[in-house]
């Protein structure tokens, strides 16, 4: 795969973009957002309502509500909060506990920045993402 995602394979053919977002989804792990709090409060609500907003194919996207019992993939631990609040992860670390609607999307774009620190693979991902928006 490796090889088929580098720039100069994958550019080959227009049918390629796909190529390049496969490569770069295996190399990353997808943007993870949760929300922790009651299913009928208010504020958890919102902030769902905000996470499932946020324009992206390749998320992972949870409300976990503790009444219902534990998360089906707990491979995040979340703190005991006083109020419902977002996390963002993405490769391995969380935010802190995001208690704001707006501030969703602020942390999802510096999560993004971090992560793909602007590095080859995600400049090989953004001209693939591109490429796809044209062709639709």
């Amino acid at each position: 795969m490796r090889y088929i995602a580098t720039e100069k394979v994958a550019l080959r053919f227009l049918a390629s973009t796909g190529t390049l977002l496969a490569g770069f989804e295996l190399a990353n792990d997808p943007m993870h957002i949760t929300v922790v709090g009651p299913k009928d409060d208010k504020q958890a609500q919102a902030l769902f309502d905000a996470a499932i907003r946020y324009p992206s194919v390749y998320r992972r996207i949870e409300w976990w509500d503790k009444r219902e019992g534990e998360m089906p993939n707990p491979d995040v631990q979340y703190p005991e909060l006083p109020r419902a609040a977002a996390f963002v992860c993405t490769n391995g670390t969380c935010s802190l506990p995001i208690y704001e609607v707006d501030k969703i999307a602020r942390e999802v774009e510096r999560a993004l920045r971090v992560a793909t620190n602007w590095n080859e693979d995600g400049a090989l991902a953004m001209r693939a993402r591109l490429a796809l928006s044209v062709m639709h």
